[in-house]
């Protein structure tokens, strides 16, 4: 967590000080309402939400209000109850050869 947020500290308390300051830039956040968990009819619907953080690579992914080119979207695997972040372009991108 340190190395993703760039946290350099001499003492472990200060380095889990400065992770605390700066996982608000990190968080995400998805809700399941308690029908898609728990589908029975007379299931009172609520909503569950779960906090997470993604990867070294979702992490460097930065919002932009301009040129917006790809959305990142949760997703439930109900079989075995596992959640992914898809990532995907919603506009044609040109391959670039650096």
């Amino acid at each position: 967590m340190a190395s993703l947020m760039n946290v350099n500290s001499d003492t472990k308390d200060d380095g889990c000080e400065l992770i605390l300051q700066r996982m608000w830039k990190f968080n995400q956040i998805y809700a399941l309402t308690s029908t898609q968990i728990n589908p029975h009819p007379n299931t009172e619907v609520a909503q569950v939400f779960y906090w997470y953080i993604m990867d070294e690579l979702g992490s460097s992914i930065r919002h932009s209000n301009t040129n917006t080119n790809v959305c990142c979207t949760f997703f439930v695997f109900v079989p075995t109850q596992t959640m992914f972040t898809l990532l995907y372009p919603i506009v044609r991108m040109e391959q670039q050869i650096y």
